[in-house]
């Protein structure tokens, strides 16, 4: 009797470990758990005005310097505009398209948002507050978007965050 019980309570036991998923078998393989998404990297600057930014590089240049700037590899740059309160305007570059998404945090835009957006090649000279994410369709189609705004009248700099969303 009590080998039997024994076999029962293994049996018990192994029946509920592979309803509730705990690898027994080489069946493991066959139901692979899906990754978990890659983390968002998030790429702070901290740029004067006027000064161009190629978002896949992260790379900066200024206006100043004969020859120096190739206009076509950069995104967008910061424009200053002295009718507003916050004075920083994200302006894209050359064929690239933007749209705004006022009234949002950085961190609530999420790809999906691509989809809603509504994207311009014109110049959009709504400043970039706090409030407001926006996202840049770089040539290439990959989206980036750009938020957490902050400037400097002081030093006449402004900072921002971003990140990219699709390639």
């Amino acid at each position: 009797m009590k080998k039997i019980l024994n076999s029962l309570m293994l049996m018990a036991v192994v029946a509920i470990a592979s309803v509730a998923g705990v690898g027994c078998s080489s069946d493991d393989d066959d139901n692979p758990v899906a990754p978990a998404p890659a983390p968002e990297v998030v790429i702070s600057k901290n740029v004067s005005y006027y000064h161009y930014v190629d978002l896949e590089t992260a790379e900066v240049d200024s206006l100043t310097g004969p020859g120096r700037l190739v206009l076509a590899k950069y995104d967008m740059y910061m424009a200053y505009n002295s009718r507003t309160a916050v004075h920083g305007v994200a302006v894209q570059q050359g064929v690239r398209e933007m749209a705004h998404l006022p009234n949002r945090t950085f961190k609530s835009v999420t790809k999906a948002d691509i989809a809603t957006a509504v994207f311009s090649t014109r110049i959009i000279s709504d400043p970039f507050d706090p409030k407001r994410v926006i996202l840049i369709k770089t040539d290439s189609s990959t989206v980036y978007k750009l938020g957490n705004a902050s400037e400097n009248n002081t030093t006449s700099r402004f900072s921002f965050d971003y990140a990219k969303l699709s390639d």
